[in-house]
């Protein structure tokens, strides 16, 4: 058999589990079709864009209103840095997005727009942690441990940018629909 390059590089992969075994999810030539795609699996696929839309409610909802233009350029740079880095390192997916999304939710809610957001944002981030929960540890179980590494610092990440977007907007988090109270958010 022979290995694929992530497999050559940081040991042997477990993608037993998957459907996509044989085939290998590795993106060789970097092509951001194979990238999107798994590289045409279609159990990955469904699994992690399933992961992305359930998360995209919470994600717009967790940013106060007057700021929600943000989440937009905040997607894109998650999708952008998600195909530079398989690009990069001959991947495939976007779990990267889905993690920092999750992330981005988590700072949102509970740190840095606690209270400017919509009050709905809060129950729907609590959902989503148990079925991102249940998809990382699914993914810890079936996938080689660097996989786990990259999807944490994906977290990460989305914590980072909640925090960037904090800094970088903060008229953003005075400024209330007429009628709205406004609560200060708690820092760091």
């Amino acid at each position: 058999r022979t290995l694929g390059l992530t497999e050559k590089r940081f040991g042997p992969q477990r993608l037993d589990s998957m459907s996509c075994a044989g085939a290998g999810m590795d993106c060789t030539d970097g092509g951001i079709l194979c990238i999107l795609s798994y590289n045409g699996c279609l159990p990955a696929c469904v699994l992690n864009y399933a992961l992305v839309t359930i998360q995209a409610p919470a994600f717009v909802l967790s940013t106060p209103k007057p700021a929600r233009a943000w989440c937009l350029v905040t997607f894109a740079f998650f999708v952008c840095f998600q195909v530079t880095l398989c690009m990069a390192v001959h991947c495939s997916g976007i779990s990267i997005v889905w993690c920092a999304m999750f992330g981005y939710c988590l700072a949102a809610v509970f740190c840095m727009f606690k209270g400017l957001g919509d009050e709905s944002a809060t129950a729907l981030t609590l959902c989503i942690t148990i079925v991102d929960a249940g998809a990382l540890v699914y993914y810890a179980m079936t996938l080689e441990q660097l996989t786990t590494i990259a999807h944490g610092c994906a977290i990460a990440l989305g914590v980072c940018t909640a925090g960037v977007h904090r800094l970088l907007r903060p008229n953003s988090f005075t400024e209330t629909e007429p009628g709205e109270r406004l609560e200060l958010a708690s820092s760091f």
